[in-house]
């Protein structure tokens, strides 16, 4: 579920709507020119997922299909979730790079062994 807010001078917000993603929470919110969707992430909280929004017949924003990062990757906080253009697709794949707003350094409890970036490939 992400909700559409705005964040008044005054510290109060005003709500413009809530789009059910399918997700128990969504921390990242991108838009997918190539393919037309928007990107609603989740991280660890969600088993990081991206769920792909499509506008249906009636107008509605709705869940078109979920992906999850590639399994070798870590179960960490891993929020920011970028894709090159459609246009860059090589054998059916683009580049994708994810980050880890939650590197804790090397040895430290993390998973993700001090990165904070990680790059692989996204189906086109």
């Amino acid at each position: 579920m992400t909700e559409d807010e705005d964040l008044n001078s005054d510290g109060t917000f005003t709500t413009f709507g809530t789009i059910a993603t399918g997700e128990v929470s969504v921390m990242d919110v991108s838009f997918d020119a190539g393919t037309q969707r928007i990107i609603a992430s989740c991280d660890n909280t969600c088993g990081e997922t991206h769920t792909f929004m499509k506008i249906n017949a009636s107008g509605a924003i709705v869940p078109d299909v979920t992906y999850t990062n590639p399994a070798v990757m870590p179960t960490d906080n891993l929020e920011g979730f970028a894709i090159a253009p459609t246009s860059t697709c090589v054998n059916g794949f683009r580049d994708a790079v994810w980050s880890d707003d939650g590197i804790y350094g090397f040895g430290s409890g993390s998973s993700s062994y001090g990165h904070a970036i990680y790059s692989g490939t996204f189906p086109c």
